[in-house]
């Protein structure tokens, strides 16, 4: 297996391929979902790579609405009649199609990550692009036998992630920037934590910038103690993207030891200078099916007849608004019992209820938003209750 290396600044150039690294990707934050570098830096790390007869793959992997495709041709033509790329990573396959049917001398790198988890569609596309496709980027979801499988039907060299964060979730939609205030520079990117309203998982990085909303696994794919089953595999190129990491020196310098020299037993060293927490994602199996009902927070599957809904917003001390799911109408007064994610059980009695406007209504009834004034501190998701055996005495 072979490295190929996300770079992001031109002085690591010299220093990767003194170590043994050769095959390079630039990203750039104008054609780039994950890219951090401008044009002007991407040219300076384009020449800088050349100069040791190395030739780099420039990343197209942004999805486009036609407008953003027609604007990107522009910016793609000035771009590559500057610098005469000869190998482009592609997602978007209305990008791929455009390259095939006007730049036919660029070899395409087909990223198929997203989407695509069956031999019979990577082929499909392989096919169609022919002799063009130079590689194939295939999914980190996919385990060690479905790899093998896909692998024995493909004759272009396969790529896949052997070290650095796990994308989850990828849309061209700006979806934070309607929370938080937002720079019109174009380099601007915003970047938040999510946590699992149904479950304890937590700590995914949420990061937009102007091509993409992205979301991170907490932790990083890892599979250099598995490279002699990506051999066995015939995975050709493991992509090593570090650009997350802020000091690599060292880093770079264990990977070298352990791709290159084979040096297994440095493995440990790398795990306790790395860091971030590691796991090999879905290689060894993929049991998402099997622990989907542990992930689910049973504190938020309703119990018993009496359940009513769930709380929609809550503006602190002061009221709440839950959803009626039931099939049953509510009045006041009545008692709730109120199940918070965390586990906390909250009794409450309500002596009036609101309508959506906030109008005191003597009735709610099914798929209705009722609002409950109160001093509690609820937490979205929790499950409400009625309390049958109220007596208002």
């Amino acid at each position: 297996m072979k490295p190929t290396v996300c770079i992001n600044q031109i002085a690591m150039v010299k220093n990767l391929y003194e170590l043994g690294f050769t095959d390079f990707i630039i990203s750039s934050y104008s054609f780039s979902k994950t890219g951090d570098l401008s044009l002007a830096v991407c040219a300076e790390l384009i020449a800088e790579i050349r100069m040791y007869n190395l030739e780099p793959i420039f990343d197209w992997d942004c999805l486009l609405t036609q407008a953003e495709f027609d604007q990107k041709v522009k910016d793609f033509k000035r771009f590559h009649g500057q610098n005469h790329l000869k190998r482009i990573r592609v997602q978007d396959f209305g990008v791929a199609r455009f390259l095939k049917e006007n730049y036919p001398e660029i070899k395409l790198h087909l990223n198929l990550e997203q989407g695509h988890r069956n031999r019979l569609t990577i082929r499909n596309w392989t096919d169609y692009f022919g002799a063009q496709c130079e590689r194939v980027v295939l999914s980190s979801e996919l385990t060690r036998e479905q790899l093998l499988e896909i692998r024995k039907n493909l004759s272009v060299p396969c790529e896949l992630l052997t070290l650095g964060r796990i994308l989850l979730f990828y849309s061209p939609r700006p979806l934070l920037a309607s929370f938080f205030q937002r720079n019109s520079d174009q380099e601007a990117v915003i970047e938040a934590q999510a946590c699992s309203e149904e479950s304890p998982h937590k700590g995914f990085l949420l990061h937009e910038n102007p091509l993409a909303s992205l979301m991170y696994h907490p932790k990083d794919q890892c599979l250099l103690d598995r490279l002699p089953q990506l051999d066995e595999i015939a995975i050709d190129y493991g992509r090593i993207d570090l650009r997350h990491i802020e000091s690599t020196a060292q880093l770079w310098q264990l990977l070298s030891q352990i791709i290159f020299d084979q040096q297994e037993d440095i493995y440990p060293d790398f795990l306790k200078h790395y860091p971030r927490e590691v796991l090999r994602g879905f290689f060894q199996a993929n049991k998402t099916d099997v622990i989907f009902k542990r992930l689910k927070n049973q504190r938020l599957v309703p119990k018993n007849p009496n359940y009513l809904g769930r709380v929609m917003d809550s503006l602190s001390k002061k009221s709440f608004a839950f959803l009626l799911e039931a099939n049953r109408s509510i009045s006041a007064p009545c008692q709730l019992e109120i199940h918070q994610p965390q586990g906390k059980v909250n009794i409450l009695k309500v002596d009036k209820i609101l309508n959506s406007s906030r109008q005191q209504i003597t009735c709610a009834h099914p798929l209705s938003l009722v609002v409950i004034p109160c001093h509690l501190t609820l937490a979205a998701q929790s499950r409400v209750y009625l309390v049958e055996d109220f007596n208002d005495s």
